[in-house]
């Protein structure tokens, strides 16, 4: 079987590309390199592509794929806002651009889709279902969920099959630390190398639901292989969120540091799944909890 990673240097790709790679599938990798990493990806067949502006060899590529999984995107929220119109170049034009080669494929077997809990918004009602009202509050959050309808179109009206799945706040290795698109626990190892507090963005009191990414990327494989393929979409969390200032407690309990809080931004003040429909779909379990993880990460980043 061939698959092909799209995005697959960046953190969740890279992961994707590992255990692939432990079923010893036939793996191609296209990045930019924008955001992923080299390093993340050693001894792997990487063709440095923009899916904006594909040559047809990157076509090619596509065409002759089995598998295709797609995580390449401009991430986060806050960054968005600043930037919507290149976050909206990568996210919905170079998604349409590859769902439009691959829809004449003759040999796509599924087409897996990282989409966002950013496109609920602010909801009223926990744990959150795939159903629930969609009330993106950032550029991000609207790509994504366009992304999600994209797919869903391209199934009903060429027989795509897709599946898209919302991930929920992912943590684990290789994730960012110093960059703009770098998520929470990375960014505060990156303040802390550099001897300054955590900071805290309003109350501390914002919950959210923290997945790792190791089961991020088996539920990815379990979808390629089901008979999922409509255009689907399933909530990928732990069910079991966490408040900022638990996170941070998590991180004094390990090493010495202070906490700075500052003015709220535009965020939702809880994320929390309801993962039921996945767990039935693909017989699938969330297996590594952040309170677990998270003390061990820290000590080997900074002790």
């Amino acid at each position: 079987m061939k698959y092909v990673v799209i995005g697959g240097a960046g953190f969740i790709g890279s992961h994707m590309v590992d255990l692939l790679d432990d079923i010893h599938g036939d793996v191609v990798i296209i990045d930019d390199l924008s955001t992923g990493k080299l390093e993340n990806v050693p001894n792997q067949d990487l063709f440095r592509y923009d899916i904006c502006n594909m040559p047809d060899l990157c076509k090619n590529f596509l065409l002759d794929a089995d598998y295709v999984f797609h995580f390449a995107a401009k991430a986060r929220v806050q960054p968005s806002i600043k930037d919507p119109v290149g976050f909206n170049d990568t996210n919905v034009n170079g998604l349409l651009y590859v769902l439009d080669v691959l829809r004449h494929s003759k040999k796509l077997k599924k087409f897996v889709f990282s989409s966002s809990s950013s496109v609920y918004g602010d909801q009223d009602t926990f744990p959150t279902v795939e159903t629930a009202p969609k009330n993106p509050t950032s550029p991000y959050g609207l790509q994504k969920l366009i992304g999600e309808q994209y797919i869903k179109l391209y199934s009903k009206i060429y027989g795509f099959p897709g599946v898209s799945f919302r991930y929920f706040n992912v943590f684990g290795e290789r994730m960012g630390q110093n960059d703009a698109y770098s998520l929470l626990i990375g960014k505060w190892i990156d303040v802390l190398k550099k001897n300054q507090p955590l900071t805290i963005f309003g109350s501390g009191e914002q919950r959210r639901d923290f997945i790792y990414v190791g089961d991020v990327v088996n539920v990815n494989y379990l979808a390629a292989i089901s008979n999922v393929n409509s255009g689907e979409v399933f909530n990928i969390g732990c069910g079991n969120p966490i408040s900022i200032n638990e996170v941070a407690d998590i991180f004094q309990r390990v090493v010495k540091c202070k906490k700075q809080y500052l003015p709220p931004v535009i965020e939702p003040q809880t994320t929390h799944a309801d993962i039921s429909l996945a767990k039935k779909t693909f017989d699938w379990l969330p297996t590594v909890r952040l309170e677990d993880w998270l003390p061990n990460y820290i000590k080997g980043e900074l002790c």
